[in-house]
């Protein structure tokens, strides 16, 4: 089941081994920990990704166009976040 989480405040959230494929559009998701969490399908467009620990078993179909991220965000291996349509927040 899905669910539609546009705008949602899920600042500092634990979300380890979750299975997420919610619409997360603008959602503000800043330190969260998706550490072992399935992303299949999930939508983070323009999202606020800002030192969330994205160390994902899946992210399969995963959308991040124009989402925020910074130095304190921590990728799995080989992911290029500007390869998915990121963009790395200015000072």
């Amino acid at each position: 089941m899905n669910a539609w989480m546009d705008d949602a405040i899920l600042k500092n959230a634990l979300l380890c081994d979750a299975l997420i494929g919610d619409q997360l559009i603008r959602a503000n998701l800043e330190n969260a920990d998706l550490t072992g969490s399935r992303l299949y399908g999930a939508d983070f467009t323009y999202a606020n990704l800002k030192g969330i620990k994205l160390l994902c078993k899946e992210i399969e179909k995963t959308k991040f166009n124009g989402a925020i991220y910074n130095g304190d965000t921590i990728f799995p291996d080989n992911f290029i976040p500007e390869q998915h349509g990121m963009k790395k927040a200015s000072k």
